[in-house]
């Protein structure tokens, strides 16, 4: 097995595990559960892409290992804008709900009867 050969091999083990992780830490998850399996998919197809570089030398031939690749690549920038629009949306609420609560503290009583 050459270098490159036994990169691409840890590379699958890699993308591979990676999908494994995120499916891990996004079951039960409400929120982002959906989004996590989907993610977990296509670091496996990302995987399993670079098992099928180890035989064929190059990630460009094929034409649809290279569609894999590209297809791969650009569904996990959408999973990962999606998931950080969410953390925000998230985290705006949250402040949202500390706003209000501390507004409400503030109020004199004489206010609220």
């Amino acid at each position: 097995m050459d270098a490159l050969a036994l990169f691409n091999s840890l590379g699958a083990i890699f993308w591979m595990s990676l999908g494994g992780l995120v499916l891990w830490k996004s079951r039960g998850n409400p929120r982002h559960g959906t989004l996590g399996l989907i993610a977990a998919g296509w670091f496996v197809l990302f995987g399993a892409s670079d098992v099928w570089e180890v035989f064929t030398g190059a990630w460009w031939r094929p034409w649809p290992l290279l569609a894999i690749k590209a297809t791969c690549v650009i569904s996990l920038i959408f999973c990962a804008v999606i998931y950080r629009n969410t953390l925000r949306e998230d985290s705006m609420r949250l402040d949202l709900r500390k706003d209000v609560s501390s507004r409400c503290r503030s109020l004199p009583l004489s206010a609220v009867d």
